[in-house]
């Protein structure tokens, strides 16, 4: 029986954050350094950029590896970690990254990356879906508290929104608290 993938790197993943990736990796304090003088349209490109890439890689990745006998070489961290480390506004990959530290039991950065989306300006490519994504997110992990506490600081930088306005709802719902969820 042939082994499809190698998973050497790739368990150091959940041991290891994005600010420990950030601070001890070249690569990514590189990217980091150099973006940094950049214009904001520029590293909002480049980050992008490599955000797009890391899905099609991700998608590659698994195609290859159903080939019998193919193996692809473990990354050096998880893939939306450059976009994050090129622009650190970058809303996608604060919501991607986020997610990935609370699901890898990095709690509280998560939730910290996920709160800088509701500090995002509402005119953000994608804003209120990508906020209404991690709150969503946060509620399937089994977060009713951080969901509401996320669409509450979300409510705050827009309090006519109504997909917030559900969603907060739909949190103190499942927090148990329906006569605060009614008005």
């Amino acid at each position: 029986m042939t082994k499809r993938t190698t998973t050497t790197k790739a368990t150091t993943h959940t041991k290891q954050g994005f600010a420990e990736f950030l601070s001890h990796d070249p690569g990514l304090a590189a990217l980091r350094t150099e973006y940094a003088r950049k214009p904001a349209r520029e590293r909002r490109a480049a980050a992008e950029w490599a955000y797009d890439e890391s899905i099609a890689n991700s998608l590659f990745g698994a195609a290859v590896a159903r080939l019998p006998g193919e193996r692809l070489p473990a990354p050096q961290w998880p893939q939306e970690f450059a976009a994050l480390a090129i622009d650190p506004e970058f809303a996608p990959a604060l919501l991607t990254v986020g997610c990935h530290e609370y699901g890898c039991g990095r709690q509280a950065e998560g939730m910290r990356l996920l709160f800088q989306l509701t500090q995002r300006s509402p005119d953000t490519a994608d804003w209120i879906e990508i906020i209404d994504k991690a709150g969503q997110w946060l509620m399937d992990a089994g977060d009713a508290i951080g969901t509401r506490r996320l669409y509450e600081a979300a409510l705050k930088a827009h309090p006519a929104e109504q997909e917030f306005i559900i969603g907060l709802g739909w949190a103190l719902c499942r927090a148990g608290k329906q006569s605060e969820a009614l008005p």
